[in-house]
């Protein structure tokens, strides 16, 4: 079934209530008027009559006004009534009272007056009934023309003011759009129409038990993965230490895979527990931070594993900039971003890390001297537990999906080029005119 418009119903139905309504008092206020115009018509031809009655000179037998510049259906007709009625027009009209009458004439219906004089002499006033009639519609048509008017005025207020009521929920729709994936905090509801609080206030309570969800399910990975760590480490020291004693060349060669899979599983579980801890800072709101200073963080955290490889990790360029965001995530994606590179470099080469500003857009980048990563692969390595093939044992298939969370959050794009040799991998934030300077 499809989606229906309730703004768009409610335009209908208002603007067809509008419209007959507007029809029924059109025709109500024509009917009232075209009444009242031939009252008023009644009124002037019973006063033009009462005139004639206390006229001091007697009326002719019958008068007919020069019509050469008059419409003939417009003129007044008078007749000197005889003292009995004959078949002839006018002279029928003596057997009515005195009064107003309809009656049939040669031309037509008349709407006659017919008075006695106190000489006795009893005369008839009278029109066309169909120039009465015209004279009435116009002025019956005449008080349509405000409503004509005024109706096109009423529709589009109509639809100004339902465009206005739907405001407030345009403003929730675009503030809906403009959240971030992890920003679960309640919609604002003071400033809404009442109809629509109890909806909100639903949709607040669904909110606030998936946010509990989410945060019990975070709770439960870092606190996985920090057990997992514990054993995992002590596995590898106790994998190292029995290396160390072993003589028998067989017994080193099968002792390999259990140390890699030993290593494996504790980057597994500190990358889980990474992504546990960016994922909670990402739910903060974001502050004014030092790019330079989270990647510092992250370079101090790399250096031990990039010395275990004997590769020279160096600060190429580090300029002083800020953005608004998260310095636990952002350090999160540096760190990351090191340690794929340590892991994928050859021993004994070079990675430079460099940060800085460009059109005042920040810049972080990360190059290697590593195999690359093929064109067709690219958009795949951002994929949970997604791997190269050929890739190191040791790595987790996690670290690139942290890293394109946390940019995805911060408005970011993350690129990789291909060198020969090596990879540069760029991430761009986005212009940040909030940021203080540094």
């Amino acid at each position: 079934m499809s989606a229906r418009s309730l703004r768009r119903q409610l335009t209908w139905w208002i603007g067809l209530l509008v419209l007959g309504g507007s029809l029924a008092a059109a025709l109500l206020a024509f009917w009232l008027s075209y009444g009242e115009a031939n009252e008023f018509q009644d009124a002037q031809l019973t006063q033009m009559g009462r005139l004639l009655m206390h006229s001091p000179a007697p009326p002719p037998a019958s008068l007919e006004p020069d019509t050469r510049n008059i419409d003939p259906d417009d003129r007044l007709h008078l007749w000197r009534l005889p003292a009995a009625p004959t078949a002839a027009w006018p002279d029928r009209l003596a057997a009515h009272s005195d009064g107003l009458h309809t009656l049939y004439g040669p031309q037509g219906y008349y709407r006659v007056w017919i008075g006695t004089r106190p000489d006795g002499v009893r005369v008839g006033l009278g029109e066309l009934t169909d120039a009465r009639d015209e004279a009435a519609q116009r002025a019956a048509l005449h008080t349509l023309l405000p409503l004509a008017v005024l109706l096109p005025l009423i529709a589009l207020a109509v639809a100004l003011i339902l465009k206005a009521g739907f405001r407030p929920l345009e403003h929730l729709t675009a503030e809906l759009r403009r959240r971030a994936d992890a920003d679960l905090s309640p919609l604002e509801t003071r400033s809404s129409p009442l109809e629509i609080q109890p909806f909100l206030g639903a949709i607040n309570h669904l909110l606030q038990r998936l946010k509990d969800t989410l945060s019990q399910q975070q709770r439960f990975i870092a606190d996985a993965a920090h057990e997992l760590r514990t054993p995992l480490t002590a596995l590898k020291l106790q994998a190292a230490n029995l290396e160390t004693v072993l003589i028998d060349a067989e017994a080193r060669r099968r002792l390999q895979p259990l140390k890699a899979g030993i290593e494996r599983a504790r980057l597994l579980a500190t990358h889980l527990l990474d992504m546990a801890r960016a994922q909670q800072a990402l739910a903060l709101p974001e502050r004014p931070v030092r790019l330079d200073a989270c990647v510092k963080q992250a370079f101090a955290a790399t250096l031990t594993l990039a010395a275990e490889k004997d590769i020279d990790l160096g600060l190429e360029r580090l300029d002083a900039v800020s953005l608004k965001g998260d310095e636990i995530a952002l350090a999160t994606l540096a760190r990351n971003l090191m340690e794929n590179a340590v892991r994928y470099s050859p021993s004994g080469s070079r990675i430079d890390v460099r940060v800085y500003q460009q059109a005042g857009a920040p810049v972080l980048e990360v190059q290697d001297q590593g195999p690359g990563i093929p064109p067709e692969e690219q958009a795949r390595v951002f994929e949970p537990f997604h791997r190269l093939p050929g890739s190191p044992g040791e790595g987790s298939g996690l670290g690139l999906a942290i890293v394109a969370g946390i940019a995805r959050h911060h408005g970011a794009q993350v690129s990789f080029v291909n060198l020969q040799p090596g990879l540069l991998a760029r991430c761009v934030f986005p212009v940040s005119p909030e940021a203080p300077s540094p």
